[in-house]
């Protein structure tokens, strides 16, 4: 292989894509393939058993994967990936951008997280920065915020409440 071939396959972009929603599947190849057409995804699965198998089996340089998918959640498939597919870069995707949360996707080692809303606009510069080898989160309040938190215990995903879910709890609590 000449210099140019090994330069060109280091800066050879592969992706893997889990979501339960095959429109938000879709959605995110179409906002990635229209910045990137030099970028591959290699793989779109719709459950947190899939992403693990699929990635360790092609090694993607970047996973998105959605917080909250059947079988495994966003965390887990994200721990386990980081534990077997040296060098992967994982983008988490959620609807909420909560503290706890937050909390989690540091202590996992996760390199960026986007707000599903935000993702259109947003989800590009993830990638690019975590190629690159930046941390990224949605805002800079969330960036301030992974610097300032402390590390709790794992929590699974589908336990933690958004700021909204919480109040509501509270407001049951009290009748």
């Amino acid at each position: 292989m000449s210099v140019p071939d090994e330069k060109r396959a280091m800066s050879k972009v592969e992706i893997l894509i889990a979501d339960d929603h095959e429109l938000v599947r879709k959605g995110l190849i179409s906002i990635l393939m229209s910045s990137h057409p030099e970028w591959t995804v290699v793989a779109e699965v719709s459950n947190g058993k899939h992403a693990v198998e699929r990635g360790e089996l092609l090694r993607p340089n970047v996973a998105i994967l959605d917080l909250s998918m059947p079988d495994i959640d966003g965390l887990r498939v994200a721990r386990q990936l980081l534990k077997s597919v040296p060098g992967i870069h994982i983008v988490v995707l959620s609807m909420h951008a909560a503290a706890p949360i937050l909390r989690q996707l540091k202590k996992t080692g996760v390199d960026a997280y986007v707000v599903k809303n935000e993702a259109p606009r947003m989800l590009v510069a993830a990638v690019e920065r975590v190629l690159a080898g930046e941390p990224f989160f949605a805002s800079r309040s969330a960036m301030r915020l992974m610097d300032e938190i402390e590390l709790p215990e794992y929590v699974p995903a589908q336990f933690i409440l958004t700021p909204k879910e919480f109040e509501v709890m509270r407001l049951l609590v009290q009748g």
